[in-house]
């Protein structure tokens, strides 16, 4: 490889090599993503507690709660990643 590569390659793992910034916009969509399905959640909960648990309404409320709950624990998995990314 040349050195305008963007791989490095290290211990048997290959790399891509990217920007600061790049890294800083991605860490910035990551926290307002995690806002967001936060807001979300919060929004949809009066509702749920409104509803019988047996109810499919309640069921379906719930899923949807449960994947915006998915989405933050998949974003806080990347974030840390990336604040974990050696310099």
């Amino acid at each position: 490889m040349n050195d305008k590569s963007i791989y490095h390659v290290e211990d048997n793992k290959v790399f891509i090599l990217v920007e600061p910034d790049k890294l800083g916009r991605e860490k910035a969509n990551l926290k307002l993503t995690i806002q967001l399905a936060r807001e979300k959640i919060n929004a949809l909960q009066p509702a749920l507690d409104e509803l019988d648990d047996d109810s499919e309404d309640y069921d379906a409320l719930q899923e949807q709660i449960n994947d915006y709950e998915m989405l933050i624990s998949d974003c806080e998995d990347r974030f840390e990643d990336l604040i974990n990314i050696p310099r």
